[in-house]
């Protein structure tokens, strides 16, 4: 999915640079272009570090606790849910394709066809096409993840359980706290 995501913000990209040389009036601003290119520098990297390793450690823990050792991952599938929901909208905002905010989605294209910019329109076609991929294989990964969250007896009261018994074993949570209570 990764291999997706990065394809998405290349397209938009490509997208976007085609609308800011169009020439047509509110699609020659900088900033929607500037903000593509962010899309695509970091937000693969902080999808891997949100919701790619979220996921990993609830399965990888999934496992474990199968071994009967004391992990337990409810707390990892909901980190994932969360942060790939917000993915999800994002992917959305950008398919809709408001140009200020970096994205070369349906409204972008619609213009670009009605201005007689037509290689500009179908690079926002595709960039639309992309991005709805990415939508339709993204919900069906959170239906898939959500079967073996619900398949594996996990819950949301059973994660805030886990987080905070987490916090409360931690050495330098424990520490903090006790420092706030005294003052120091």
């Amino acid at each position: 999915m990764i291999a997706v995501t990065a394809l998405a913000y290349a397209v938009n990209l490509g997208a976007m640079i085609f609308m800011l040389f169009s020439g047509v009036a509110g699609y020659s601003s900088l900033t929607g272009t500037i903000f593509a290119v962010i899309y695509l520098a970091v937000f693969p990297l902080a999808a891997f570090f949100a919701w790619h390793l979220s996921l990993y450690k609830a399965l990888k823990y999934a496992m474990v606790w199968l071994l009967m050792c004391r992990f337990d991952s409810s707390f990892w599938y909901i980190s994932y849910f969360v942060s790939f929901g917000i993915q999800l909208v994002f992917y959305l905002f950008l398919a809709v394709g408001l140009f200020s905010g970096g994205g070369g989605g349906v409204l972008g294209m619609l213009e670009m066809f009605a201005h007689g910019k037509i290689f500009a329109g179908i690079f926002a076609a595709i960039c639309t096409a992309t991005l709805a991929l990415c939508l339709v294989l993204g919900v069906a990964l959170v239906k898939e993840v959500n079967s073996h969250f619900r398949s594996g007896g996990h819950s949301v009261s059973r994660a805030g359980a886990e987080a905070g018994r987490t916090f409360a074993t931690n050495d330098t949570v424990r520490q903090s706290a006790k420092e706030a209570v005294l003052g120091v």
